[in-house]
């Protein structure tokens, strides 16, 4: 087979055999090799650490087979002559594999969000749809091919099972019926579909707009064949070649440097790691290389005309050119791509660029191993994409094919071989897979809980420690307190005592002065000695220095006083900080261990989890190991089973070599003989019946040949032709959903107009076209019987002509009027259920609303929906104005907008046009009378309407007891009466039968009161609005007819206004409302108060 790109090597030591499902690494492929051959006979594709994809090769040469079939090959190979080599790939790389080769996934789902397309033609152009068809004629398998748009031929080649305008245009009308179909069962879009025939098979796919046929054989795969003819088409699809000289866009310049091939290969490994998209460029002058890059690998290269692979590169690696990396957006790369060299490959490209200019071997496997580096995948990508075009998958599919012998024992029946156990095993297997996956989840998650657990176990801690050091500075500050409230107390006393000893001293000091002034003034009336009065004055002197001393020290008493004051209150405030900080720390401390108790419980539940997920995989375990058991037994079984089945194969050969008797073989034709006999007696019978059925349509075709009446009304099939659309338009209009009883009885009433007209033409005298009279006409005078015979056939062919064919014309334009008037109804309906949704939101009586919604599939009950809804609210209206002079100012603000919001859904119903009176148009009507339009027109009642089909259409809601609309509804079909029909004159002049139908209208008038009935106000100009939009609905109506309708509303408005004025000054003056009343308002007020619409 062909080679796949290759990528990281897997581990030697890893079970890469043949059995293994589950492999230890997500990506890759395993590659199975035979003996010694370079290239693989199979490869197995791994995706998420399954083995979801096979291919392998083919009986024939160059062809291969992929999915189901490739496995069913590979599980055949024996392991002990096989060599497998196994490639681990990244997601990306193994989707781009993928893409490149979906066929060989059976499964695509396994594949989750890297699954590819599939081989179909759903993304191609019309061009490329007509090239595919004309590759697809050219294969064996492949009978014809026809693609065409909307009926319209693109291309046809081949032998095809009809002519080519006739086959698109039926195929074309299937694949309709089939996107209906698959709309109505809301799928997905269909990609294809097949029809089996005796003579082959016709393929149909669908391309956007157009579509493609194919006519092929039985054994052909029909997804083999569009894979191979895509990939062919790939390969064959070339682009339209631009001038070399065609400058390309600048774009963004990312670095420029000097040149040369380590330079070069600087610059793409940078590109290639950002994967940039645009081109590298070596210029010197006005001569430029440049190589094309998209997505960080070269997809082509540019060089002046007549250059090959070689030059380019050669070109392109010199010093003396100048290097700079310019990005491109996809639009520009486009355009640059179409201009590259037509013999480009990347192969190529990395072979030319390690050898261009290297002529050491180290040094060329040293650039060929960075090369292989970088674009090695994308190698192997090209070289796929290259061997895919040689390489086919198989298309044709084995029939299998039985010889039927006779069964003489029952031990020679084989009974089938059962593989509900594989499947049971792969199942358990994915399970098991599935189990450890979620095992290891848990086991993850029950680490990272411990680990969360363990860090706030050591926050705990550290926050303990840290309560404990500010426990203690907090006690050593407390003693700081109490040892600094003990000195100042003693500072207190001892300020107290210096101060009394001050007041004693100062007192002293005074009265030592006062003795001191009179002993001075006896010393200066006396003539004393100098000694004495020396002595007083060094007393004075030594007595007025201690008071300075006394001074100074109370003075630094005080100051001492007022430091320690200041230092108690800075203390206190430290006190309060550090008190607050511990209350903060408590807090954190008790938050801290809640925090740990939930991490424990979290780690206890995740604990538990992990025990019930070992519990779960050791009992799957246990089932697989059970399973081995019971398939190594089966296996056995099944060893036995095929021994038995060589002797039984052994005994039947014997038995079929003495089978060969010529009696048996007599008896077999006797047998045969006797039924052929039968089915010929049987053939002969059916025969003779068949000619007696003939003779007698002969006589019937000649009875009615000779009849008029009968050749009129076989001639007249084109008058009834023009109901088709009709028809077709009642279909749908029972495909919405809703009643349709309207419409049936219409097509009823229609049916028996157009039978009255027929037997009414029918009513030809009957005794002139008699056998016996035309025989005696033409006895006695040929003339008058021939006359009388073209009469006659004129008259009745006159009268079909000119009165059925103007009634069935009336019959089909009252049936669509009465469609339009439907189909708005409809319209009317839906926006009504619109409106009862929001009085459901507005709390609105539950039942009656339930009521309404289950008629909304009614169409004939609509004017009754109406009238009822608009009832409901009025009613609520009604009552939150009777209340609204017992409120305060906030609940009347509140109460405003809930008016305004009931205000607006009446305007919303009257916009129905339905609210007021009678309904008009020609549904309405009909529902009343039983009379389609033109009958109505005509003044004269010809057939006699049914009185259950007047019930039936003008059937009330039952459900809506107690609404006012109801209610005058059922006394409005109390009052009956009987109209007669009017006779039409007829041949036998028989009275037509009377009719009841009732004397009040269906739909009685409800005068809503409103609050302002001023012109101007925004009542009138909704209600206004609405007439409006009804007049704009039924464009039937000239505009003096509009202006009378208008002017009569208004009128009414005013009188209920009036009304509704007298009424409520009735009710303020009685002012009786009960204590039960005023709860429910006060609950419907409280419920309406906080919507917002």
């Amino acid at each position: 087979m062909f080679n796949l790109p290759t990528g990281k090597s897997v581990n030697e030591s890893i079970d890469l055999s043949i059995d293994a499902t589950q492999m230890p690494f997500d990506y890759g492929i395993i590659s199975h090799y035979s003996g010694r051959r370079e290239l693989p006979i199979a490869h197995r594709f791994v995706c998420d650490g399954l083995v979801v994809g096979w291919i392998s090769e083919g009986d024939k040469k160059n062809t291969y087979l992929a999915g189901k079939a490739a496995r069913s090959i590979i599980k055949a190979l024996d392991n002990e002559k096989i060599r497998s080599v196994g490639h681990e790939y990244t997601s990306s790389n193994f989707a781009a594999i993928a893409s490149k080769l979906p066929e060989s996934f059976p499964d695509l789902s396994r594949l989750g969000p890297l699954m590819p397309k599939r081989g179909d033609v759903a993304d191609l152009a019309s061009q490329d749809l007509a090239a595919l068809a004309e590759v697809l004629s050219q294969n064996k398998a492949i009978l014809g091919a026809l693609a065409f748009e909307d009926g319209m031929i693109i291309s046809s080649h081949g032998e095809l099972p009809a002519n080519d305008e006739d086959l698109a245009i039926q195929c074309q009308e299937h694949l309709t019926g089939l996107e209906s179909l698959r709309s109505d069962l809301e799928l997905t879009n269909m990609l294809r579909t097949s029809i089996w025939f005796e003579n082959g098979i016709l393929l149909l796919a669908s391309a956007g707009s157009a579509s493609l046929a194919l006519w092929t054989r039985h054994k052909a795969d029909h997804q083999a064949l569009l894979s191979n003819a895509l990939a062919l088409l790939e390969a064959g699809r070339e682009t339209a070649p631009i001038s070399v000289d065609t400058p390309l866009p600048e774009g963004f310049i990312l670095k420029e440097t000097k040149g040369g091939i380590d330079k070069i290969m600087s610059l793409l490994s940078s590109a290639h790691g950002a994967r940039t998209s645009g081109y590298l460029r070596a210029e010197k002058g006005e001569w430029s290389v440049e190589l094309m890059l998209e997505a960080g690998v070269p997809v082509g290269i540019r060089a002046p005309e007549g250059a090959d692979l070689a030059g380019a590169i050669h070109d392109l690696t010199q010093p003396s050119r100048e290097l700079s990396l310019h990005r491109l957006d996809k639009i520009e790369l486009l355009i640059a791509l179409a201009g590259r060299l037509q013999s480009w490959s990347l192969e190529g490209m990395c072979e030319e660029l390690s050898t261009t200019r290297s002529k050491s071997e180290k040094r060329i496997q040293i650039l060929t191993h960075k090369l292989d580096e970088l674009f090695g995948f994308d190698v192997g990508l090209e070289v796929l994409t290259d061997s895919r075009v040689k390489w086919s998958l198989d298309e044709e599919v084995d029939i299998g094919t039985a010889i039927l012998r006779p069964i003489l024992s029952r031990g020679d029946v084989l009974s089938p071989v059962d593989s509900t156990q594989d499947k049971a095993l792969e199942n358990l297997e994915l399970e098991l897979t599935a189990a450890k996956k979620n095992a290891s989840a848990s086991k993850r998650q029950a680490t990272a809980s411990r680990k969360s657990a363990e860090t706030a176990v050591d926050e705990l801690r550290l926050a303990n420690e840290r309560i404990n050091d500010l426990r203690t500075s907090v006690e050593s500050l407390h003693k700081e307190i109490d040892d600094n409230k003990t000195a100042f107390r003693q500072l207190t006393i001892s300020e107290d005592d210096a101060n009394s000893r001050a007041a004693k001293l100062s007192k002293r000091i005074t009265f030592l002065e006062h003795q001191l002034s009179e002993r001075a003034a006896e010393l200066a009336k006396a003539i004393g000695d100098s000694e004495t009065s020396t002595k007083l004055r060094e007393d004075l002197e030594s007595l007025s220095l201690q008071e300075v001393g006394l001074k100074a020290e109370l003075e630094a008493d005080a100051e001492r006083l007022s430091n320690v004051r200041q230092q108690m209150d800075a203390d206190e405030r430290r006190q309060r900080l550090l008190s607050e900080q511990v209350g903060a720390l408590r807090d954190r401390h008790r938050q801290a261990q809640s925090e740990t108790q939930e991490v424990e419980i979290r780690l206890n539940e995740r604990r538990t989890e992990l025990t019930a997920v070992e519990a779960e995989t050791h009992t799957t375990r246990r089932m697989m190991d059970d399973h081995d058991t019971r398939a190594t037994q089966a296996e056995v079984r099944a060893a036995h089973a095929q021994a038995e089945l060589r002797e039984l194969m052994e005994e039947r050969r014997t038995l079929l070599r003495e089978l060969g008797d010529l009696s048996a073989r007599r008896g077999q034709n006797e047998s045969e003989l006797r039924t052929l006999i039968e089915q010929a007696g049987a053939l002969s019978e059916a025969h003779e019946e068949a000619l007696d059925d003939i003779e007698e349509a002969e006589r019937i075709r000649a009875r009615l040949a000779e009849e008029p009446l009968a050749q009129a009304l076989l001639g007249e099939e084109a008058s009834f032709s023009a109901l088709g659309p009709v028809l077709d338009r009642l279909e749908h209009a029972r495909d919405l959903g809703y009643s349709v009883t309207l419409l049936d009885r219409a097509v009823e009433r229609g049916l028996a107009v157009i039978q009255h007209t027929v037997e009414d033409v029918a009513k030809t005298p009957r005794y002139l076209l008699s056998r016996e009279v035309m025989d005696l006409l033409e006895r006695q005078a040929p003339e008058t019987a021939g006359t009388v015979r073209g009469l006659t056939r004129w008259s009745v062919q006159q009268r079909l002509e000119h009165r059925l064919g103007e009634t069935v014309t009336h019959v089909v334009l009252d049936l669509e009027r009465l469609l339009e008037d439907f189909e708005q109804s409809i319209t009317m309906l839906r926006r009504l259920r619109s409106v009862l949704d929001s009085l459901d939101t507005l709390g609105a009586p539950n039942e009656e609303i339930i009521a309404l919604k289950n008629a909304c599939r009614r169409p004939e009950a609509l004017p009754q929906i109406s009238q009822a809804a608009r009832g409901i609210i009025r009613k609520s209206l009604d009552d939150i104005y009777l209340e609204s002079d017992q409120r305060d100012a906030g609940a009347a603000v509140r109460l405003e907008q809930t008016t305004q919001v009931l205000e607006e859904l009446i305007d919303q119903i009257d916009g129905t046009g339905l609210s007021s009176g009678t309904p008009q148009g020609p549904l309405w009507d009909f529902q009343r009378s039983g009379l389609l339009p033109h009958e109505s027109l005509d003044g004269s009642i010809s057939i006699a309407v049914p009185n259950d089909a007047l019930e039936d259409m003008n059937r009330s809601i039952n459900s809506l007891e107690g609404s006012e609309s109801v209610s005058k509804t059922k006394q409005s079909e109390q009052g009956i009466t009987k109209v007669a029909t009017e006779k039409t004159p007829t041949l036998e002049n028989k009275p037509m039968q009377e009719i009841n139908v009732s004397d009040q209208p269906v739909w009685q008038e409800l005068p809503p009161p409103e609050d302002d009935p001023r012109p101007n106000s925004p009542l009138v100009s909704s209600i206004s609005t609405a007439l409006n939009a009804a007049t704009e609905a039924t464009a039937t109506t000239s505009e003096n007819d509009e202006r009378a309708k208008l002017e009569e509303e208004l009128a009414r408005l005013d009188a209920a206004w009036e009304t509704r004025k007298t009424g409520l000054d009735e009710v303020s003056s009685a002012a009786d409302l009960t204590s039960g009343a005023l709860a429910a308002l006060a609950e419907l007020e409280s419920d309406l108060a906080d919507i917002d619409l």
